[in-house]
């Protein structure tokens, strides 16, 4: 499963998170790399800018996907308490692979 995650209200509770993952003692230039790749994950989906949740695990520094989608519950809870449609923030995109040449459907 691919989840795409929206620009949005919700983009700020992934920076906040992405900003508690940087230690504030790294250099600017470390602090501008981190952020480049933040900028280079992101996607633009229907004119929206957004990112993939599994891009963003591995960006975050999350090796394992179980612990990331933690984090996408809390994001989802805190999306709903702001009053927010989460469907609205956090689609379910399910990224299709083609299938093997000779396969059935």
């Amino acid at each position: 499963m691919l989840v795409i995650i929206k620009l949005s209200l919700l983009s700020k509770s992934l920076l906040a998170l992405l900003k508690k993952r940087i230690d504030y003692t790294m250099k600017a230039d470390e602090i501008k790399a981190l952020f480049l790749q933040f900028e280079q994950a992101s996607q633009s989906l229907e004119a929206i800018e957004c990112w993939s949740a599994r891009e963003l695990c591995a960006l975050l520094g999350y090796s394992k996907w179980e612990n990331f989608s933690k984090v996408i519950d809390k994001a989802k809870e805190s999306c709903e308490n702001a009053g927010q449609n989460i469907a609205d923030h956090f689609p379910d995109v399910r990224k299709t692979i083609p299938m093997p040449k000779g396969a059935e459907n």
